[in-house]
């Protein structure tokens, strides 16, 4: 399973949040609520300050998930809108509310 290997191998380092957010063509901030969390959190990231824990690890691997599938099919501003706006098709939940839940497993 990617996930797994991804996490075991401590590969989420600052390198692979920068290249993830410029993935997505994000800002820090931008990047920061698509997780729930704060820009300042972000940049103390990808400076090297900190790294993320378990659980932001956890959502970042899921974003990159969500974010390779979109980007299959959509320019990332759309794919990050998507990601925002209510989907009628998950009850009126935006996806981005969905990744750090039993859903997005």
């Amino acid at each position: 399973m990617v996930k797994a290997a991804v996490i075991e191998e401590g590969k989420v380092d600052a390198a692979f949040v920068k290249s993830l957010r410029r993935k997505l063509q994000v800002d820090q901030e931008t990047f920061a609520h698509l997780l729930g969390m704060k820009g300042r959190t972000v940049s103390r990231w990808e400076n090297e300050d900190v790294s993320p824990d378990v659980l932001s690890v956890e959502r970042i691997v899921r974003l990159k998930e969500v974010a390779d599938l979109l980007l299959a099919f959509k320019q990332p501003a759309s794919a990050v809108n998507w990601l925002r706006r209510p989907q009628q098709e998950l009850e009126g939940v935006p996806p981005i509310d969905l990744l750090g839940s039993e859903y997005a497993t």
